[in-house]
């Protein structure tokens, strides 16, 4: 790994350590399948006003493995 991919790398490590180990709710935003892969709960908005919850993560909601969530 070169010095400039684990200077990119390594905030991204720190926060998905932290995100795995907290016991809050996060809101995360974000385009990173890593992170995406990691959450728990996925909210979309559709049409910029409808909202849909989903239960798993990002390869659940991509495989249509999802749980809708009232």
């Amino acid at each position: 790994m070169s010095r400039l991919t684990l200077w990119i790398r390594t905030p991204k490590i720190v926060f998905l350590n932290w995100m795995k180990n907290s016991n809050e709710a996060v809101l995360v935003i974000t385009h990173d399948r890593d992170v995406l892969s990691r959450v728990d709960r996925i909210i979309e908005i559709r049409d910029g006003k409808n909202l849909y919850f989903f239960k798993g993560n990002y390869d659940d909601y991509l495989q249509g493995e999802y749980v809708f969530d009232d």
